[in-house]
Order: C-alpha cells, then structure tokens, then sequence
C-alpha cells in the first residue's frame, strides 16, 4: 500500500504544476457530482406513487382528476403524463 502512494506521488510529481490544477478540477467535479446525484433522486424524476394513481384514475375515467394530480406535482414524469393525458381518446396519427 505504502509503495502504491510513493509511485502515484512520483508519477504526480513528474507532471510539475499542471497536474495541481488538474487534481483540483478532479475533485470539484466529483463534488458536482455527488451533489447532482443527491438532489436528483430517483423519487424527483419518477415518483412511483405517481403513476400508480394517475393509472387507477385514468382506468376509473377519472381524466380530469389524473390531469390535476399531474399538474400538481412538478416531476418530469407528471409533464409527461400530462401530454399523453392531454391527448387522451384522440387518434394516433393525430397525436403524433
């Protein structure tokens, strides 16, 4: 372990100054990273619950109460939804 840390120093040490800013730059895009992973939670961008409700209320007939419960979550799967609710009963082609 030890000689893995000496030969990663050397071989860091042979890049001279460029590899200070590079090493930075490194550590503040894994920093970006870990944040973007954070705020981006899977439950944000598909909220399970989501779907499960707008699917009962659209087999229900309820399109009305599917669009509000879309339009009242902010998820891009809800701006989703919303189209393809918006679009309900029309034909295919007409759709596309």
């Amino acid at each position: 372990m030890i000689s893995y840390i000496s030969e990663s120093f050397i071989f860091l040490s042979k890049g001279g100054i460029v590899m200070f800013p590079i090493i930075i730059c490194s550590l503040i895009g894994f920093a970006v990273f870990v944040e973007r992973l954070l705020a981006l939670k899977r439950d944000k961008i598909i909220p399970l619950h989501l779907f499960e409700e707008t699917k009962v209320l659209i087999h229900a007939h309820k399109i009305d109460e599917a669009l509000e419960l879309c339009n009242s979550n902010g998820s891009s799967l809800a701006r989703i939804l919303r189209v393809g609710i918006k679009n309900y009963g029309r034909p295919r082609e007409a759709v596309k």
